[in-house]
């Protein structure tokens, strides 16, 4: 379950770590947002702290702490019940930015040089909250006063560092009712068609955050002013390009309210392509506006604007986490408006096709000279996390099992033999613990060296010992073994007498093999045959494996090649890296692996290599 977050308690843990890291002989401040918004009079939406003491003495000092950004000196420290999280990081200095995004590397260093790697002055402020004083050295506190967004350094080279800068200015520049220093926004006038470089995700992601503040159609006038809005949205840029056309042919008196209906479709348009799903209710809590995304989320349950926040989790079904009643004075929207900001709060929508659709919920009022007028809800689809969640999970109880199972045997065989040691031990009982004892050890080894494949394999590091291989003779020679390993099952090849040679590495080539017919062994009925077929074009030899098993659900066809994912069947065997290892293997040799499959009447997996001398 979600907690709330309590802003008081917050503050106080935050003011907790920075005495804890002081204590224990370090420098530790207050350092970013929350500092600009505590001198703005603003409540900071979180706490960081910057400091001297490295991650892992970060670590150290904390009992419950995530690292999510070690290489760049980032821990996050949990604190108790309402008091959120705290992001520490350690004073550094970044290299240049390759990836438009992160430095390369990162070099730990003073509070100064890491306020000058910062984005913005008002944003390079750190605060000791047990002296209560500021400390500025990027001049943050003589722009908060001038009210103005400015880009510490040269704004080319923060907004080249990271094109999203640009983005992020406009909404400061909106959200705070600031302007943008003349440096800098004729940097981002120049660089705008640079955004695009951004990934799509991370520009949503901000727009969602300016689209559902307050000063939104500032900040879309303010977009569209620095040419952001053309090179991201051109068809809201469309529309700003009407709304100027009106204000220029309006009369006089008329401007303010033609421009700002103008205004209002371009914003309308910007706010309907935000990726995530956003419903807006007014100050009674009635649904009025919600853009494409979320429209389309609850298209099968009848929602419709005008519905009431209880008629919405009626109609949609909604529940709290793990699918616990959910009442309506108690969800995300009625608690924002009633004056509450929500972040991350749990809430499962169902679906007809029996998928739980598993959200994150931020909520926020929207206020209007200090009062509620209604609220905004976004939605984050968190489903694939959850399912790969689960994944690890059922992966690690898997390989504690599959671990557990042979130490008990080595573990026991091994204190056999040391309790007999000096009364004397037969040979063979001798013989018989050491062959268990060697048996279970390969078992451990064989998990371990999967484990270190899927590793490499994830990585794309995957190590291979290539050569000209004749698949006709591995084929039949890893055929053979199956007959005699598998008398309840037909194993036939459909091949010509001879197929072209392949540069690939035996070994790894012969464990796809196994691994196929392995699955296609213990997902079918005994009795049944199984066929592998092979041929050759101009390129490539494409070899398939059919059974006549229980089949793969459609929805459950992309999953079959991830690593961890075990069917439905299988929960509980193995550790899932079987198809995730033959695909990987495949594709390191330049070749592709995919399956066809239909509930009741079996699969077949394919997968081709590249011929040696292609003609």
């Amino acid at each position: 379950m979600t907690r709330t977050v309590n802003p008081q308690q917050q503050r106080r843990f935050a003011l907790d770590i920075v005495r804890r890291l002081r204590a224990a002989g370090f420098q530790a401040l207050w350092a970013g947002g929350c500092v600009r918004d505590e001198l703005l009079g603003r409540h900071p939406k979180d706490y960081d702290v910057a400091t001297d003491a490295r991650p892992e003495q970060i670590r150290q000092l904390f009992r419950r702490t995530v690292d999510v950004g070690a290489a760049f000196g980032v821990v996050v420290v949990v604190g108790p019940r309402h008091a959120g999280q705290i992001e520490v990081a350690t004073f550094r200095r970044d290299s240049p930015y390759s990836d438009g995004r992160h430095p390369d590397h990162v070099t730990y260093s003073s509070a100064e040089e890491d306020a000058r790697r910062r984005d913005f002055t008002i944003n390079g402020l750190f605060y000791d909250p047990v002296e209560g004083r500021v400390i500025d050295y990027v001049g943050g506190q003589e722009d908060l006063h001038r009210r103005i967004v400015r880009a510490i350094g040269d704004p080319h080279e923060r907004f080249l560092e990271d094109r999203l800068r640009m983005l992020r200015a406009v909404r400061f520049a909106a959200c705070l009712d600031f302007a943008l220093d003349t440096a800098t926004r004729d940097a981002i006038i120049e660089l705008a068609p640079r955004i695009v470089d951004v990934s799509a995700e991370r520009i949503s992601q901000e727009m969602r955050l300016i689209l559902t503040s307050a000063q939104r159609v500032r900040a879309c006038q303010e977009l569209y002013a620095v040419s952001l809005l053309r090179a991201i949205l051109p068809e809201a840029a469309a529309r700003a390009d009407a709304a100027a056309r009106v204000e220029a042919s309006t009369p006089v008196a008329d401007p303010p309210r033609a421009g700002a209906s103008a205004w209002q479709q371009t914003l309308d348009t910007a706010f309907g392509q935000i990726a995530e799903p956003v419903l807006v209710f007014d100050r009674e809590g009635r649904l009025v506006l919600w853009n494409a995304a979320a429209e389309e989320m609850l298209s099968h349950c009848k929602v419709a604007p005008g519905d009431s926040v209880a008629t919405l989790l009626t109609k949609a079904g909604l529940t709290a986490g793990q699918g616990r009643p959910l009442p309506p004075a108690e969800c995300a929207s009625a608690r924002a408006l009633r004056g509450e900001r929500i972040d991350n709060f749990e809430e499962e929508l169902p679906t007809p096709d029996g998928v739980v659709r598993h959200l994150l919920v931020s909520a926020a009022p929207l206020r209007s000279d200090g009062q509620i007028e209604g609220a905004v809800v976004v939605w984050r689809d968190v489903t694939h996390i959850r399912e790969l969640e689960r994944m690890r999970a059922e992966f690690l109880s898997a390989v504690g099992h599959q671990l557990r199972t042979p130490l008990t045997s080595v573990l026991g065989f091994a204190e056999l033999l040391e309790r007999k040691a000096d009364t004397g031990i037969p040979d063979e009982e001798l013989k018989k613990g050491l062959r268990t004892i060697a048996e279970q050890a390969r078992r451990i080894n064989a998990l371990v060296t999967d484990l270190i494949d899927g590793s490499q394999a994830e990585a794309g590091h995957l190590r291979l010992e290539v050569r000209s291989l004749d698949l006709t003779d591995l084929i039949q020679s890893v055929l053979s073994r199956f007959r005699s390993a598998e008398p309840a099952y037909t194993f036939r090849a459909e091949m010509p007498a001879a197929l072209p040679p392949v540069r690939a590495d035996p070994k790894r080539i012969e464990r796809v093999l196994r691994n196929l017919l392995s699955n296609a062994a213990k997902f079918s009925p005994a009795g049944t045959e199984i066929v592998l077929r092979a041929a050759a074009d101009r390129t490539r030899v494409t070899v398939s494996i059919a059974d006549r098993g229980f089949g793969i659900a459609r929805e459950d066809i992309p999953a079959v090649f991830m690593p961890f994912y075990r069917t439905p069947q299988l929960r509980g065997q193995g550790v899932g890296l079987g198809l995730f290892m033959a695909r990987a293997i495949v594709e390191a040799h330049g070749g592709a692996m995919w399956v066809q499959s239909q509930v009741g009447e079996g699969s077949t997996f394919y997968f081709s290599l590249p011929i040696a001398h292609p003609c």
